[in-house]
């Protein structure tokens, strides 16, 4: 499902504005495969849902711009989120 909504809306813009630096066709199969790569939901799924579900209110027109937010949301690693959580649990709480 997601991957039939990361095509549409790179579709939708790409037919608007061609200002990728890169072929669209290799663009679009590197966020493909990125998302394909996760064995479960990305931990940051809900942000690429509310960037499917209304991008405009963001990108308004470039398909750059889109498909680098995208590519950022499928290379982070829910690793990087643990290690992070670690790290916090190690500092001092600060007071309220």
């Amino acid at each position: 499902m997601c991957s039939r909504a990361i095509s549409q809306v790179c579709s939708e813009y790409h037919a608007a504005v061609q200002d990728l630096p890169e072929p669209y066709d290799d663009v679009l199969k590197r966020l493909l495969a990125l998302l394909m790569d996760f064995p479960n939901a990305p931990f940051t799924v809900q942000r690429l849902c509310e960037l499917l579900v209304d991008p405009h209110r963001i990108y308004a027109s470039s398909t750059r711009k889109l498909t680098s937010a995208l590519e950022k949301l499928l290379t982070v690693s829910s690793r990087d989120l643990a290690r992070s959580r670690a790290i916090s649990r190690d500092l001092p709480l600060i007071a309220r």
